[in-house]
């Protein structure tokens, strides 16, 4: 109709707002490089982790009555490679979120320029996300250490789940 005005359309941009909108903002570079650094080896521990998960799987053999102490280590240690995975999947989506949390911040910080408290919370967000990456680190030296540990500690458990002297013994 004619007259009336359009409610959907927006209304031209000023100045000011269009300089805010084309800032440039730089990222935390420190932050970039450890988590990238993070990152490539929570990717190597998943490799691992599955590719011997895989491995102990495949020689697994079928529960008998009797001798299955064995078998039940193998399990247990599937488990625990499992449990290793997830944690590290756990931390590739903890990295994840904070560039996404993070870009929301900045946005808040562009459109509010001078509410100081947007910027506090960012480098808040920085020192939090810093301790993260660190208990990260220490979560992944633990899980090679613990694996590793189970892993030595049950060779031949691995290798051979059954004791082959063992069917002699049934009667």
């Amino acid at each position: 109709t004619i007259g009336t005005e359009v409610w959907y359309r927006k209304s031209r941009r000023t100045a000011s707002e269009i300089a805010r909108l084309e800032t440039n903002v730089s990222m935390n570079e420190s932050m970039h490089n450890i988590s990238n650094m993070i990152t490539k080896e929570v990717i190597e521990i998943i490799h691992i982790v599955t590719a011997m998960k895989m491995s102990i799987s495949l020689k697994i053999p079928s529960i008998q009555p009797g001798d299955n102490f064995g078998v039940e280590i193998q399990e247990e240690i599937v488990d625990d490679l499992g449990r290793s995975e997830n944690g590290a999947l756990d931390a590739i989506d903890q990295i994840a979120g904070y560039y996404q949390i993070r870009s929301k911040a900045i946005s808040k910080i562009l459109k509010w320029p001078y509410v100081e408290d947007y910027k506090d919370a960012l480098q808040s967000f920085d020192l939090s996300h810093l301790a993260t990456l660190k208990s990260m680190v220490i979560d992944l030296r633990n899980s090679y250490i613990i694996l590793h540990d189970t892993i030595t500690k049950n060779m031949d458990k691995l290798k051979r789940p059954r004791d082959e002297r063992a069917k002699f013994y049934m009667y």
